[in-house]
């Protein structure tokens, strides 16, 4: 075993001592020194990289707030100049407006509507445009100001260069920070105005009523000549269902269904319709016949939205055309059948005798003397003696049977229904002809003239198989035989 000695010399005596230890003993106590101060050193270096590592990461995570802060920032940068440029660039004029009036934000619309720069209305404040006290805006304003949130007005204001203007005003109370401000959007209706104007000019001067229906069938404006056709004598028809107010029956004073109503239809399809010929209905239950045509207001989505509806009365078409129809078939003058209608009703009356087994007659009439009173006293006092005349002859027949003119002074009477056996047909005939003598006979009074005239007749009994313009004819002739032996 080694071993390990040291000497240590006593100072003063003479003596010395000598200790002898084993190697492993000797270096015990060392090697406990320095694994105590390896320890030591090992702590201290951990203790440094846990502060190093903590440190570390306190400020990697304090970079990344910064950055976290600074990639916030840039984005509310771009958010505020995004709001910013659609603040500027919007169309619609808006303002932004402190507690004590003055204005702090403008956009160039707001400039380009009153007509001035952005830097002359920043400079303004509220209190002091005198269109705004006068127009009553400023009152709206204050009114937002001292808590109302929200408020719209339509005011008439003058621009900065003279232009009156019509503007709709939307006041909105908004906070930024701590602040309370006053935020207006203005929507300039001032050509809308212009242009309503003009259409209720247009509307009040046209002679076609005009109505427009919503999407329910509900009336929403009526012109002034509506109104009056309709025979609503104020405004009271606005808001009442179109339908049953003005369109619920047929001429005939049958019901008209809402789905049968071409008005309705263009509502649901969204196509346009015109109407010849139908019939409105006014406030006293009288009807009146109408054209029309149904316009479609369309709705972006498809259909209508509200259909306008321009009509007029032809209460003086229809009677033109029936006196066009009348005259085609009628006598000017007399109001009698003419040749054209007689001719009709003849062949009618031969279908008849067909049918029912029976005969008819017609009776060739030609005034005697006309022509003296014509040419003595002039066409007129002629014309009223032709009109005693239809006059005296539709007094003595049945309403079955015609009295027509063919022109001049010559007329012609039909007999339908007669009996079926030819001498009782005839007997009756000779009693007809017998009472239009007796009656022609009678004096004529015109103005102070009296005229004393006749008539010759010639007679024609017919059945099922003649012919109308040969019983004319036949007729005709008997008239011609009569007038020669009465001359």
């Amino acid at each position: 075993m080694e071993r390990i000695f040291y000497l240590q010399h006593i100072p003063g005596r003479p003596l010395s001592i000598i200790v002898g230890l084993s190697v492993d003993e000797a270096l015990s106590e060392v090697r406990a020194d320095a694994q105590k101060k390896w320890l030591s050193t090992a702590l201290f270096i951990l203790v440094v990289l846990v502060s190093f590592f903590l440190i570390h990461r306190e400020q990697a995570k304090k970079l990344k707030v910064i950055d976290d802060l600074e990639a916030t920032s840039g984005k509310l940068k771009q958010l505020i100049l995004f709001n910013e440029a659609i603040f500027q660039n919007s169309p619609l004029p808006i303002g932004v407006y402190s507690a004590d009036g003055q204005c702090i934000r403008a956009n160039e619309a707001l400039a380009s509507l009153v007509g001035n720069s952005r830097e002359v209305l920043l400079s303004q404040n509220i209190h002091l445009i005198p269109s705004w006290k006068k127009s009553g805006l400023l009152d709206a304003c204050l009114r937002v100001i001292n808590g109302q949130t929200r408020f719209e007005v339509e005011v008439h204001l003058q621009s900065d260069f003279g232009k009156q203007l019509i503007v709709e005003c939307h006041l909105m109370r908004i906070q930024q920070n701590q602040d309370h401000l006053l935020l207006i959007q203005f929507i300039d209706l001032t050509e809308i105005k212009l242009l309503n104007s003009k259409l209720e000019n247009i509307l009040k001067s046209m002679e076609e009523g005009v109505h427009v229906i919503d999407n329910r069938g509900i009336i929403i404006l009526e012109n002034d000549a509506s109104i009056k056709m309709l025979g609503w004598k104020d405004q009271n028809i606005v808001g009442r269902p179109a339908h049953i107010t003005m369109h619920h029956h047929h001429a005939d004073r049958s019901f008209y269904a809402l789905e049968d109503c071409p008005i309705h239809a263009t509502l649901r399809d969204g196509q346009a319709r015109h109407v010849d010929e139908d019939v409105f209905w006014r406030r006293d239950g009288t009807s009146f016949p109408v054209e029309y045509t149904a316009t479609p207001i369309l709705n972006p989505q498809g259909g209508g939205n509200a259909v306008t509806v321009v009509f007029r009365d032809i209460t003086y078409r229809k009677k033109l055309e029936e006196d066009l129809r009348r005259q085609a078939s009628h006598d000017v003058l007399t109001g009698l059948p003419n040749r054209r209608l007689l001719m009709d009703r003849l062949g009618q009356a031969i279908s008849i005798n067909r049918r029912q087994n029976t005969h008819g007659a017609l009776l060739f009439l030609d005034l005697n003397r006309f022509k003296e009173l014509n040419d003595a006293h002039g066409h007129e006092a002629g014309d009223h003696l032709l009109i005693e005349v239809a006059h005296r002859l539709t007094g003595v027949i049945r309403e079955t049977d015609t009295v027509a003119r063919l022109g001049g002074d010559e007329f012609v009477v039909l007999l339908l229904g007669l009996d079926s056996e030819f001498d009782l047909a005839k007997k009756y005939v000779d009693i007809v002809a017998e009472k239009i003598s007796r009656k022609l006979r009678e004096d004529y009074v015109v103005d102070d003239i009296v005229h004393q005239g006749s008539a010759s007749i010639g007679i024609r009994i017919f059945y099922s198989d003649d012919v109308p313009e040969k019983i004319l004819k036949d007729a005709d002739m008997a008239m011609y035989q009569m007038k020669k032996i009465r001359d």
